[in-house]
């Protein structure tokens, strides 16, 4: 739902296009978002081992 308008608003103003790409290509934001993919996957499998080590434990 959000991403539409959003879409339809870069594409009405080639401005705000151009510094959306600029932001996409630039290398803080690439290294940005691999940072919170790796946070995120972290945070992912220890709540994963977490879960099947309770599990483990209980049986």
């Amino acid at each position: 739902m959000i991403v539409k308008p959003i879409y339809l608003i870069a594409a009405s103003q080639p401005d705000i296009e151009r510094a959306i790409e600029d932001t996409l290509d630039s290398k803080r934001f690439q290294t940005w978002v691999i940072f919170m993919t790796m946070t995120m996957g972290t945070l992912l499998f220890s709540i994963v081992l977490g879960i099947i080590l309770s599990i483990g434990s209980y049986s």
